[in-house]
């Protein structure tokens, strides 16, 4: 064996000890109560900015060893009151400057990079990423995203979270999706719209009619992370309840939602706020930070959970250059208003 070569191998053993030893004692502080194998794990993260960038760095300080993240835009100066950026950051592109930050917090988590939207990167890749991870967090804010990753998580069996900020994030909430134990995105929040009549409160947001993107909302940065967070923990205990089940304390926190079928959490941060005060409205000691896990149902004729499930990989489906008007047109009018 060459000088060279050993000496390389000596390296690589000295950074495998290092690294046994920084997981060891990165989990010093949560231990027992994450499942083992995190730092194994692959999420995937469409859309970086104020939650995507904030749970990716959640996720990584509690051990998951590797992200795919997927976000086309650059770093503006706006971003800095509620993400993860820094002055530094400015005029660079999210998933490069996540990319950074995160290293800099472990060194050895695997972090690959697409500078793209998700239906503009090549399909090849996009089922590498798909296929390689455990799960999807949307933080994608434009309709089109949105629907084409409900498809994607479903016809893959890959579980997904979706946390969405309602108008000025008096508001919130996050969702997820199990194939096969939950109804998908699309028939979560088909009845928020018809909910909001019921009140004065309006918890859409206005989107952009040319780009299909939710516009900039005024908001407080710790309303924003209110409801990562708790997707954050969301996320944590459904990975740790995938691999070890309930023997680990946050694994337990998400079973019962599910087996009440409870999949839909909506958050309200503002004293009141939407349905809340009339939900409350009896109950003493209600402010702000009230919580309802509600129980969805799929509509029978939704091609992506119902009967009528689709046959072909919807990333087959995806054109090399998108055609954003027709693939509106097929997905149809999504009422979910997400950050």
């Amino acid at each position: 064996m060459s000088e060279g070569m050993t000496s390389t191998i000596e390296a690589f053993a000295v950074d495998t000890e290092n690294r046994t030893k920084f997981e060891a004692a990165l989990s010093e502080r949560n231990k027992g109560l994450l499942a083992k194998g995190l730092s194994e794990v692959n999420v995937l993260i469409v859309g970086c900015g104020s939650v995507g960038s904030y749970m990716a760095e959640k996720l990584i300080r509690a051990g998951i060893g590797a992200m795919t993240l997927i976000d086309p835009d650059e770093v503006e100066p706006y971003n800095l009151t509620r993400t993860t950026f820094k002055y530094d950051d400015i005029g660079t592109l999210k998933v490069e400057a996540l990319s950074v930050h995160l290293k800099a917090i472990n060194p050895w988590s695997s972090i690959e990079v697409e500078s793209e939207k998700f239906e503009a990167v090549s399909k090849q890749k996009l089922k590498d990423y798909v296929q390689a991870c455990s799960l999807i967090i949307c933080g994608a804010d434009d309709k089109v995203t949105q629907g084409i990753l409900n498809r994607v998580a479903s016809y893959h069996d890959k579980p997904m979270i979706v946390p969405g900020l309602y108008q000025g994030a008096k508001g919130g909430e996050v969702v997820m999706v199990l194939p096969g134990v939950t109804p998908c995105l699309e028939c979560t929040v088909e009845g928020r719209s018809f909910t909001a009549t019921q009140t004065e409160e309006t918890v859409g947001r206005q989107t952009d009619y040319g780009t299909g993107r939710l516009e900039g909302e005024i908001a407080l940065g710790c309303d924003v992370h209110h409801v990562a967070g708790i997707a954050s923990k969301i996320a944590l205990s459904l990975l740790s309840l995938m691999l070890s089940g309930d023997k680990v304390e946050i694994g337990k926190f998400i079973l019962k939602p599910l087996q009440d079928k409870t999949n839909y959490l909506t958050l309200g941060m503002t004293p009141d706020y939407w349905l809340f005060g009339e939900v409350f409205q009896d109950v003493p000691g209600q402010y702000a930070y009230q919580s309802l896990w509600i129980q969805a149902h799929t509509n029978e004729n939704c091609c992506v959970c119902g009967d009528r499930k689709l046959e072909l990989d919807p990333i087959d489906e995806i054109a090399t250059e998108l055609d954003v008007e027709g693939l509106s047109t097929q997905l149809g009018d999504m009422n979910n208003e997400f950050v």
